[in-house]
């Protein structure tokens, strides 16, 4: 995880929509765009939920004015959105919504070759949650140059000290 927004929104006006909320602070305080991202994974309440806050992300006046950000956070590409399925498809594991969002974008951002997900939820009374996740990848070439150079030097140790030992194997049959 790279950074979280969890917040509160008014349970009687904001009910259901604090993913926007929370989705738009996280992309405005990192300086990042919709574009930016390559995984995203919202958890549906119910399908009326995630196409509100998907609305919200591309209003203008919705982002100006309610969640006070500069300007319309943009469309969330749906190609990139939920793709192995939703929380109402996958069959809503209530109470497990957080390991099921981190899990599912993990996977995707491997399956995808993708760097950086986001991820959001709402729940009762007006919270709102959203998750940056950027994959971790380890530096392969300096991985395996550095492993391919230590093996290369232990095989020469190995066949320096066989040799060794060949000689003094041959001078003890001698005697």
């Amino acid at each position: 995880m790279r950074v979280c927004v969890r917040l509160l929104q008014d349970p009687k006006e904001e009910l259901l929509l604090g993913p926007a909320y929370a989705i738009a602070q996280l992309l405005h305080r990192n300086n990042l765009t919709v574009a930016d991202i390559d995984v995203w994974e919202l958890h549906e309440a119910f399908a009326g939920q995630v196409l509100a806050n998907l609305a919200a992300l591309n209003s203008e006046k919705f982002c100006t004015e309610s969640i006070g950000v500069p300007g319309v956070v943009g469309e969330v590409p749906f190609d990139k959105l939920n793709l192995f399925g939703g929380s109402l498809s996958i069959g809503h594991p209530f109470g497990a919504t957080g390991t099921r969002l981190v899990t599912t974008a993990s996977n995707r951002l491997i399956h995808e070759d993708g760097e950086l997900a986001v991820l959001a939820a709402c729940a009762a009374g007006g919270l709102g949650h959203a998750m940056l996740v950027q994959r971790w990848k380890p530096k392969a070439a300096a991985t395996s140059a550095t492993s391919t150079s230590n093996s290369n030097k232990n095989n020469s140790n190995k066949k320096q000290g066989n040799k060794k030992q060949g000689n003094k194997k041959q001078g003890n049959k001698k005697q």
